[in-house]
C-alpha cells in the first residue's frame, strides 16, 4: 500500500474537491498568488508534498490568504490539509523546487486525476485520546462537517466606528489564523 501524500489547500475549495476530486489546473493555486517564479512553476500542475512538508506549506497558504485578503475568514481562506493515496506512483513527477522550498520530498501530478473517494480531509480532534484522533480524518464528501472557524481567533475591533460601516460581514471583527499547535484544523504531525 503507497503511503499517503498530502494536499493543503483552502475551505472555499472543498466544495469542488468532493464533486470532482483533485487534478493539475494551477487556476487557483498558491502560484498565482506568489509571484512570477511559482505563478510559472505551479501552472498545470496538482501539488503533492510528505508528511514533514505539510507545516510549510500550510504557513505558505496562510500567510498568502492573509496577505492577498482583508477578510481571509469570510473568503474561505481557513487552510485545510487533504490526505490521499496515489496508487500509480508513474503520475507523480518530482518537485525539485517544492522540495528544496520545504525541505521535505514534494511532487506534482500533471495528466492525472485523483477521485473524491480517495480524499480525506482533516476536521480536526484536538483534546481527544490517540486512538480517536485518527478518526480526525474524514471522507472530503463530508467536508460541511468542519467548522472553519475554530481555526481563528475572533475579538472585536476597538477602531470599529459602526455608523462609517457599509455593513459588511465581518465588520468590526478582527480575525488572526491560530498557530499550527493550537489550530484544531492543523493535523498533529503523528497523525500525517
Amino acid at each position: 500500500m503507497p503511503e499517503p501524500l498530502y494536499h493543503v489547500t483552502y475551505y472555499a475549495f472543498l466544495a469542488g474537491i468532493a464533486e470532482e476530486g483533485l487534478q493539475a489546473s494551477g487556476e487557483y493555486g498558491l502560484g498565482q498568488r506568489a509571484g512570477a517564479q511559482y505563478a510559472q512553476h505551479s501552472q498545470g500542475k496538482l501539488f503533492l508534498t510528505e508528511a514533514d512538508g505539510v507545516s510549510f506549506w500550510h504557513g505558505k497558504l496562510q500567510e498568502h490568504a492573509e496577505a492577498g485578503s482583508d477578510h481571509p475568514y469570510e473568503d474561505g481562506l481557513t487552510v485545510v490539509v487533504l490526505r490521499v493515496l496515489v496508487d500509480d506512483e508513474d503520475l507523480l513527477e518530482d518537485d525539485p523546487l517544492g522540495t528544496e522550498d520545504a525541505r521535505a520530498p514534494a511532487y506534482y501530478v500533471v495528466d492525472g486525476h485523483i477521485e473524491p473517494d480517495e480524499i480525506m480531509v482533516w476536521a480536526g480532534a484536538r483534546g481527544l485520546s490517540r486512538e480517536e484522533q485518527m478518526t480526525g480524518w474524514i471522507p472530503v464528501e463530508d467536508w460541511h462537517r468542519i467548522d472553519p472557524s475554530k481555526a481563528w481567533t475572533f475579538e472585536e475591533d476597538p477602531d470599529f466606528d459602526p455608523e462609517s460601516g457599509d455593513g459588511e460581514e465581518g465588520e468590526g471583527v478582527l480575525a488572526w489564523s491560530k498557530d499550527d499547535y493550537d489550530n484544531p484544523l492543523y493535523p498533529p504531525d503523528w497523525v500525517l
